[in-house]
């Protein structure tokens, strides 16, 4: 009797000194005002290594970006109603026009809801010839959310950002291509001046309202 106490006493002294269980490693995500999990939004900045790139061009045509095969790469974000990409994508033309053969590659990435048609239409009204995708699922979120258009990423041949530019404001434009040329020949980058630049997020146009018809208060 005495020597079961003795082992119950010892059993006992091991259990009050073993550790507590570990937590589960399931993270815990935040939940939106409908109870659905919200997902982080995580923005690619400089330094951070690109996501990878792919997917089908207007014409049909697959497309894997290779980072190591330029010195540079621009990724740029676009859709067909966004009138600020109008605006830039004859310049990045021309600037891969001009230095393509410097190493320079540019692939724009058409996102939103325009058709092929739609997209081929606007790519030949602007004289464009440098490569574009249509965004796959899921592309959007890797590349840290698309807030505003166009968006545009400086892309090292390691495959590492080295600029990122939401908008395009004629300063922005402008430094953009200041940048592409200081990294083709070897020069560094100046510091960003154009923060506060940065637009209202791009949305794009509400359908119009059927003739007769006022809009709901």
């Amino acid at each position: 009797m005495k020597r079961f106490s003795i082992l119950l006493a010892l059993a006992l002294a091991f259990l009050a000194l073993a550790p507590a269980p570990a937590p589960s490693r399931k993270t815990a995500r935040k939940r939106g005002p409908m109870g659905a999990p919200e997902t982080r939004r995580i923005v690619l900045a400089p330094g951070d290594p690109a996501p990878s790139l792919g997917g089908k061009a207007p014409t049909g045509e697959s497309k894997t970006v290779r980072w190591n095969e330029h010195v540079l790469t621009v990724v740029n974000f676009w859709a067909t109603w966004c009138v600020p990409c109008k605006g830039e994508m004859p310049v990045l033309e021309d600037l891969y026009d001009r230095r393509a053969k410097d190493g320079l590659e540019i692939v724009g990435v058409e996102v939103g809801r325009g058709s092929a048609e739609d997209a081929r239409r606007f790519l030949a009204d602007l004289k464009i010839r440098f490569p574009v995708i249509h965004e796959t699922p899921g592309i959007q979120l890797e590349w840290g959310g698309m807030s505003v258009l166009p968006m545009t990423f400086l892309v090292s041949r390691e495959g590492k950002i080295l600029r990122r530019y939401a908008g395009a404001t004629p300063r922005q434009t402008e430094g953009l291509v200041a940048d592409v040329n200081a990294v083709l020949e070897g020069r560094p980058l100046a510091v960003q001046p154009f923060p506060e630049d940065e637009p209202k997020p791009a949305e794009p146009p509400a359908p119009a309202q059927p003739m007769g018809k006022s809009p709901r208060p």
